[in-house]
């Protein structure tokens, strides 16, 4: 067998490998964005070994920041931002393709932000609508990466994207249903409470021992504030975000 012939299994082999954790990767449930790029980064640390590597998702301001990776200083990685167009990595965000720099001294887009690099391979994380985040591997090596690398990362990518967008999904729905919460008032909680629970206007009354008309009042308050059309849909926001102790089935 030829040095050649290894050189595929062994790329086989590893492909396999990190879909294979990527299938579990994909079944656990993250409390958060950060928790799930951190355990992906691990994957990739443990079956793939780059020199360096970052996963970042792109947040409500339109900047990239990287959560997760290695070989990066931790300085570094918590105060980098990147803007689509700006870099390797901002090139990639606005193109929604991968980028594979053989020599970053020869590509006017490289930033330069750690010494010593000597090449760079960038993969978007991408969701049918939009590029959400990257995959980015650095080496101090020039031609570092080829081909099977840009495919493996790809791979990689392709699975989580989907998770990872669907965390950052439940990760904004929960930042916008805190933020409507703290704007009603503690009466306004009690009524939306009871509400929940499918109570009437007069039971909700008698309970909080406040007239009807005072009920309706703090409803269309409510209403008001949350941006709602009807009493079913304070219902359903109220059951549904959990944010004041009801679950479905009630009390």
């Amino acid at each position: 067998m030829s040095e050649l012939d290894l050189r595929h299994i062994q790329i086989m082999q590893t492909h396999l490998r990190v879909l294979s954790q990527l299938i579990a990767w994909s079944n656990l449930e993250f409390a958060s964005s950060a928790e799930a790029l951190r355990a992906l980064a691990e994957i990739v640390r443990v079956e793939i070994g780059y020199a360096q590597f970052g996963v970042g998702l792109v947040g409500a301001d339109g900047l990239l920041r990287f959560a997760a990776g290695f070989g990066i200083s931790e300085s570094l990685q918590n105060s980098l931002t990147v803007a689509p167009g700006q870099g390797v990595v901002g090139w990639v965000l606005e193109h929604g393709a991968p980028l594979l720099v053989a020599d970053v001294s020869q590509e006017p887009r490289y930033r330069g932000l750690v010494p010593k690099i000597r090449s760079e391979l960038c993969v978007p994380l991408k969701t049918r609508a939009l590029t959400i985040g990257v995959i980015n591997v650095e080496s101090p090596q020039v031609n570092a990466f080829g081909e099977h690398d840009v495919s493996l990362l790809t791979s990689l990518a392709n699975g989580a994207s989907a998770v990872l967008a669907r965390i950052q999904r439940q990760e904004n729905s929960a930042y916008i249903s805190q933020e409507k919460f703290h704007c009603i008032s503690p009466r306004e909680i009690q009524v939306l409470r009871e509400l929940a629970r499918g109570k009437r206007n007069v039971e909700i009354a008698r309970g909080l021992n406040i007239k009807p008309h005072t009920v309706e009042h703090h409803v269309s308050a409510i209403l008001k504030k949350l941006r709602l059309a009807s009493r079913y849909e304070v219902v359903e926001w109220a059951r549904h975000q959990r944010v004041l102790g009801v679950n479905r089935e009630g009390p």
